[in-house]
């Protein structure tokens, strides 16, 4: 994961740590010098609108770099699962974060609430977040498309023309349309309601 904060820094996941690159030096927070760090192995990164920077780890739970402070949540607070895939803030300010297992969570007004198989999840493994400008939030889990508008999923399978339905990576344009990677089945674009591979 790789993101470039507001104050210039770029911020880089590695498997050794998180990592700050001022343009000359690099610096590592890792759980050796950084104890609120509770895995070495970052796999998303985010700055959100406030300028705070989430962390999402393997195995570690979601930490908040604020105001030079971190500060780590896992399944003790409330979090579904403590691997984080991916993240996304929505044009609403919701956090939300895909887990390893433990389905979607978001965080709103600083509750969370979490989304699974039960909810209407194709599969909890959600590797990838992508808002339209509609303001659906698409889920790319490990089997299967979600869009989430309000209160429900819809879910797009191989036989809506999917190409796979493991999906690794999701973007939206400005013109609507989606793009999603997939593992196995090529690169896709999602457009009115038709799947090109």
């Amino acid at each position: 994961a790789i993101v470039q904060s507001r104050d210039g820094y770029l911020w880089a996941g590695t498997e050794l740590g998180l990592v700050r690159f001022d343009g000359l030096r690099f610096t590592v927070f890792d759980k050796s010098n950084t104890p609120e760090l509770k895995s070495n192995v970052v796999d998303a990164l985010l700055e959100d609108r406030a300028g705070d920077l989430w962390i999402g780890t393997i195995g570690g739970g979601l930490t908040r770099l604020h105001a030079g402070q971190f500060h780590t949540f896992t399944t003790k607070d409330g979090l579904a699962n403590d691997t984080i895939h991916c993240l996304l803030e929505d044009s609403a300010g919701d956090l939300w974060a895909g887990t390893d297992g433990g389905g979607l969570n978001r965080l709103h007004h600083g509750r969370l609430s979490v989304y699974t198989t039960k909810e209407g999840l194709p599969d909890n493994q959600v590797f990838a977040l992508a808002e339209d400008r509609n303001g659906t939030i698409w889920i790319g889990t490990h089997d299967g498309l979600s869009g989430f508008s309000g209160r429900t999923f819809r879910t797009y399978l191989t036989k809506d023309g999917l190409p796979s339905p493991y999906i690794l990576a999701l973007h939206t344009t400005a013109q609507g349309v989606l793009w999603i990677g997939t593992y196995g089945g090529g690169l896709s674009r999602f457009e009115d309601g038709t799947f090109r591979s």
